[in-house]
């Protein structure tokens, strides 16, 4: 399979047409065109957009040897799925919000348990008073939310317990050792 069979088969995986497969690498449909039947050879700069943009294995793509898809990193595999869930590259004017998830998520990714656990309270904690405000306030609804703070306060103290007790263990394993 030749470079130019590589470049079609790629943008049939992802069932783009050649217009919107030209969208994701800044060329026209009429270059693609080009670039599929053999005509051109693509630029560097191609090549490299079609490696980013489909997370293609660059070295697969120039020789067909190896795997076509790269791995990827925990950090660039949400990259890859937040610019899928916003169609980040089908836009003619880019999200706005795209620099903002990537930084909250590469953020979160890096975080320890703990504090990812903060962060996931707080974004429950929302979720509820947004769905709080669409409910009346019932005697109900008052009760489900302090049984929710309760539960969240007991698995923050579980954590907690957990960790301190591993820290022990590690104390009384150095003392036994000494």
């Amino acid at each position: 399979m030749d470079l130019n069979e590589r470049i079609k088969m790629i943008r049939k995986m992802n069932c783009l047409s050649q217009d919107d497969f030209g969208k994701y690498l800044k060329i026209t449909k009429a270059s693609i065109s080009r670039l599929e039947s053999g005509i051109n050879n693509p630029s560097e700069q191609t090549i490299a957009l079609i490696c980013s943009e489909f997370n293609i294995n660059e070295h697969w793509l120039r020789t067909g040897e190896g795997s076509p898809t790269k791995d990827l990193s925990p950090t660039e595999e949400v990259e890859s799925l937040v610019r899928k869930v916003i169609d980040y590259n089908n836009r003619d004017e880019k999200n706005p919000f795209y620099d903002m998830i990537i930084d909250m998520m590469k953020t979160y990714h890096d975080l320890d348990p703990e504090s990812q656990l903060v962060i996931q309270d707080y974004f429950k904690n929302l979720r509820l008073t947004i769905i709080s405000k669409d409910l009346p306030d019932t005697v109900e609804s008052q009760i489900d939310k302090k049984v929710a703070e309760y539960r969240r306060e007991l698995e923050i103290e579980a954590r907690l317990a957990e960790k301190s007790s591993a820290y022990e263990n590690i104390a009384d394993t150095d003392k036994k050792q000494a």
